[in-house]
């Protein structure tokens, strides 16, 4: 017995000791942790230094931290991205720093994000311009969003041996039709609005006439855009531009100057010298460059003091029923702040930046209704970024004022579900039978198994239309319209934001500067705070979650993870029990 308890005694003591080395060496690790992570570095920009701006990677609304595919020994490396915020900001604080000469645009490699992004910035470069400080362009092979946002530029370089990929736009949609039959899996559809494509995915080979119409026409007014917006920048004619696009004559390199299309085509170090020249840098002194992220450590801005606080709220991505995050809109997060910032006595005025498809009528109401609360007490301004549609028109509909980018892609006022049918599949495909006993004529409304009866047709083509006509209403009542001229330009369609302009969608066009500054005049202030909602998860919090969730994505290729994406997105779409107010289509803008 006495053996025994020296043997259990032991074994809690034991026990005890390595719990206690175990907590202390997750306090040991969290203090490296935070000494890695919070000892910000401090830089200083020297005299005739040149900002240094590389776009290689697609830029979020907001600046974030993004887990890289590298371990610095047990720790995951994060990268920072800047997002278009900081990237705004960051040229406003460049233009009236003195140590700052000009700007060199790195167009090498461009992903940068959206045209509607890229035009944010491009808007920036020519702001900073017109400080009198110079923009110099450059790039190995330039695409053509990376021409559109150079063109802002003073001068454009490219490299010998370049390339620069003028060719056009285009859309490009993906159907799954055959895919289901193969399959023979029946997409059970329910839609309003004529143009409401998105189902289209699932039932077409490829698009209805009235999706591309619509489509047709919204890549017109932004193709046409663009265009003018170049040719503008560099001295040309509209219809001369189109036409050197068409032929695709920016293939031959030796006629890039001549046409006007670049200013010179030069070595790296031949640009050097350039901007050299440019600050009167003696030719034996190197030209000092700041990247964009290290400039963002920099401190800037008014010193100025104010009580008064503008709310930024970043409502980005899907609109979901869960609780919601940095990349979804879910029925809290969104919600919740515009509580939070209606609720500050310091914050005089807010605006919405949206950038989502839509997704859940449900989740979209709720926030709508927190907008026109918050909209009663202080002026609420939405800011559409690259999208802004259906669900995510949905929830800004109620504020006081829109502006809208020029390129956004909104609008996409309708509804639409989707019941797969999959009875083929298991039964004739994978030899699966189903039995089952019901009570109550509608206990099998959204079974997988079993196609949908006229009684449960008529009940979701009733919620869908309830749904729609819902949606007119809000419209009709936010932008100040009748419900029969809502319905005109409702019906599912996608505008771009100057389309949208046209038709009253939306009340301006502009980026979220130009939101800001429109809050500050209905608020009726000149001196004020931007503070964004919600906040960003520091890398200690991401690194926590890694840890805590065994996340394997740091391992993933790029190539893995967007086959992946694709997957799921196909069967979010297709096990969608719920209705939704969701963009058509997924549109990328090559």
């Amino acid at each position: 017995m006495k053996q025994f308890f020296k043997t259990t005694l032991a074994s809690i003591l034991g026990t005890l000791i390595a719990m206690f080395i175990a907590a202390a060496g997750f306090f040991f690790f969290m203090l490296i942790i935070v000494s890695a992570f919070s000892s910000e570095e401090v830089v200083t920009v020297s005299d005739n230094s040149v900002l240094e701006i590389r776009l290689d990677y697609s830029v979020p609304e907001r600046t974030t931290y993004e887990p890289s595919r590298n371990f610095d020994y047990f720790l995951p490396e994060f990268e920072k991205r800047l997002g278009l915020n900081e990237i705004l900001e960051n040229l406003n604080k460049a233009e009236w720093d003195d140590n700052i000469e000009g700007i060199y645009l790195n167009l090498s490699n461009l992903e940068g994000g959206s045209y509607s992004t890229l035009n944010s910035i491009r808007e920036g470069l020519i702001e900073f311009r017109q400080s009198g400080k110079f923009v110099i362009a450059h790039g190995n092979r330039i695409s053509q969003r990376a021409y559109f946002l150079g063109s802002a530029a003073d001068k454009v370089f490219l490299s010998p041996a370049g390339e620069l990929d003028l060719r056009g736009m285009q859309m490009e949609l993906m159907f799954f039709k055959k895919t289901l039959d193969k399959l023979d899996v029946e997409a059970q559809i329910f839609r309003s609005g004529k143009y409401k494509s998105a189902v289209e995915t699932f039932t077409n080979e490829k698009m209805s006439a009235e999706n591309r119409e619509q489509l047709d026409e919204m890549l017109s007014a932004i193709y046409d855009d663009v265009i003018t917006k170049i040719a503008e920048a560099r001295d040309l004619e509209s219809t001369d531009l189109k036409n050197i696009i068409d032929d695709f004559k920016s293939r031959d390199i030796s006629k890039l100057t001549g046409m006007n299309l670049l200013d010179g085509i030069i070595y790296y170090d031949d640009l050097i010298d350039s901007m050299k020249s440019m600050i009167s840098l003696p030719g034996n002194r190197n030209l000092k460059r700041i990247t964009m992220n290290k400039y963002s450590m920099v401190p800037g801005g008014s010193s100025e003091y104010s009580r008064n606080r503008i709310a930024v709220i970043y409502a980005n991505g899907e609109i979901h029923e869960g609780s919601g995050d940095e990349e979804t809109i879910g029925m809290e997060n969104i919600t919740r702040e515009l509580r939070k910032v209606r609720n500050n006595s310091n914050v005089k005025a807010v605006v919405l930046r949206v950038n989502s498809p839509g997704g859940s009528p449900l989740t979209s109401e709720q926030i709508l209704h927190e907008v026109k609360l918050t909209n009663e007490q202080i002026p609420v301004v939405a800011s559409f970024g690259s999208v802004a549609a259906s669900g995510g028109y949905y929830i800004a509909c109620g504020a006081g004022e829109i502006v809208c980018e020029r390129y956004s892609i909104t609008g996409s006022i309708g509804a639409f579900g989707i019941i797969p049918n999959l009875k083929g599949l298991f039964n004739d495909k994978l030899g699966i039978t189903f039995d089952r006993i019901q009570k109550g004529k509608y206990s099998g409304l959204y079974n997988l198994t079993e196609p949908l009866n006229r009684r449960e047709r008529t009940v979701i083509r009733e919620k869908i239309d309830e749904i729609y006509s819902t949606f007119i209403t809000h419209v009709a009542e936010g932008r100040n319209m009748s419900e029969e001229y809502v319905q005109e330009i409702a019906q599912g369609r996608v505008w771009s934001g100057l389309q949208a302009k046209e038709i009253g969608l939306v009340d301006d066009v502009g980026g979220l500067n130009e939101a800001i500054d429109r809050a500050a005049d209905l608020a009726g202030i000149d001196q004020y705070r931007v503070l964004e909602y919600p906040a960003i998860k520091d890398p200690i919090e991401k690194i926590l979650e890694l840890f805590s969730s065994g996340n394997s994505t740091l391992f993933t290729s790029i190539q893995e993870e967007s086959i992946e994406e694709l997957i799921l997105h196909t069967k979010d779409y297709i096990l969608e029990r719920g209705i939704l107010t969701r963009l058509p289509v997924d549109i990328y803008l090559y």
